[in-house]
């Protein structure tokens, strides 16, 4: 077996990974670390750190790793039953096992269906262009725009809420608490934050118990009231605590993630002037960038697990109660996976990137997340053939999620509204 050392160039590679410049530009460090160590428990993060393609996907999709559990929870976490934004995260199949994962995920699955995510692109196409007529109008007059909070948040919180049912005027008001529930993932979250994360919790909770009640009696075209009707029609499988957690949890995964990909996407077509060109040429192109976009730079970098039952991963024996970090990034440019993996190509053929993750917690939302980003890609290059950086782009301060809280560009729009 290989034997990992946590004294050695393997630690400082990851140690950079916290730096500015490593939060920056992950990728050299990632391609150091397969080269180096491909699975190494780091202390730093308290974890064996995964980088190769085919062994995050082993990771993934083995029967022996699973997620850190309210069985978990119990014996290592007391009184996260008190929280209201723990209570909501282990109720929701982000932190489920099989059986009850298999039950729920097999459930939603029933109302979360591709034909209700294909009777979405009509409506996405109306908020694309409702949000790019904003980016147009508050870049009217020359000043710098911030394309993650006039564009890239309200589309995702209006596209999450049409497809659940959520009245458009409460739209701002979850994308603020949607906002405070999401800061439970990044490092150094204080005291205070995490208060207001649990009020936020409750008040998300209450939202969506009103609508669910609402729906009961008056059901619409949303999947709230597909959900409703499953769980009726499988005799209450799926209880009400499970059911509300899904539909948090599609608003806290479906704003942030969708958010995040839509700037970052953005970015990376500022700095690839011809491959916008191309895009901005041949619209056909629109699937294949929407997963490229995804393989360069994913919003998840890190699919966390815990070791159920002794495993060996890459050569390297992973103890049972162990923590493995897929490194998702990594994978997405193994050169063993990807022909020129740090070569951004919108026309690249072959497999489809780790962005969503594998196996049973394979992300619910992967055809609504590459459905969104086809459609705004070519429709904001197109409006905004003169789109530009206009100062520089602010990062999120964590590993585990890549993004940006800020991103300053300027506009010449080709037409003053969407036609």
């Amino acid at each position: 077996m290989q034997v990992v050392d946590t004294v050695d160039e393997a630690g400082e590679v990851v140690r950079s990974l916290l730096t500015e410049q490593g939060q920056d530009n992950p990728y050299p460090w990632y391609a150091r670390l397969r080269e180096l160590a491909p699975v190494y428990y780091s202390d730093t993060f308290g974890s064996y750190l995964v980088t190769r393609h085919d062994d995050c996907n082993d990771v993934l999709v083995s029967a022996d790793i699973g997620k850190a559990d309210a069985q978990w929870a119990d014996e290592h976490a007391p009184g996260w039953r008190e929280r209201p934004i723990t209570r909501y995260l282990f109720a929701s199949m982000l932190r489920q096992n099989p059986p009850d994962h298999t039950r729920v995920r097999g459930l939603v699955n029933k109302a979360f269906t591709e034909r209700r995510v294909a009777t979405m692109r009509t409506r996405i196409e109306q908020l694309t262009d409702r949000a790019l007529d904003d980016l147009a109008d508050a870049g009217a007059d020359g000043s710098p725009v911030d394309f993650q909070q006039v564009v890239a948040y309200p589309m995702s919180i209006a596209i999450v809420g049409s497809l659940v049912g959520l009245p458009e005027a409460d739209n701002a008001l979850f994308q603020r608490l949607v906002g405070q529930v999401s800061r439970i993932l990044d490092p150094g979250i204080d005291s205070g934050e995490l208060r207001q994360a649990d009020e936020a919790t409750v008040e998300i909770q209450r939202n969506i118990a009103g609508m669910v009640d609402e729906r009961r009696s008056r059901p619409r075209d949303d999947l709230t009231s597909d959900l409703i009707a499953v769980r009726q029609a499988d005799g209450d499988q799926l209880s009400a605590e499970e059911m509300q957690a899904t539909l948090s949890l599609l608003f806290m995964a479906g704003l942030d993630t969708s958010a995040l990909t839509f700037g970052t996407g953005m970015a990376t077509f500022l700095a690839h002037p011809r491959q916008a060109a191309a895009l901005r040429a041949d619209p056909a192109l629109a699937a294949t960038a929407a997963d490229e976009v995804i393989r360069w730079d994913s919003a998840a970098q890190v699919a966390h697990r815990r070791v159920q039952r002794d495993t060996v991963i890459g050569g390297v024996l992973l103890p049972a109660g162990s923590t493995v970090s897929a490194m998702l990034g990594s994978a997405n440019r193994d050169p063993a996976r990807f022909a020129d993996p740090d070569v951004f190509d919108i026309a690249r053929p072959g497999p489809r990137s780790m962005g969503f993750g594998a196996g049973i917690h394979f992300c619910i939302g992967a055809a609504l997340a590459r459905l969104e980003s086809a459609v705004l890609f070519p429709r904001v290059l197109r409006r905004f053939p003169d789109l530009a950086l206009a100062g520089t782009p602010v990062r999120r301060n964590t590993v585990a999620i890549r993004g940006y809280h800020r991103l300053p560009v300027s506009v010449r729009p080709a037409r003053s509204r969407a036609g």
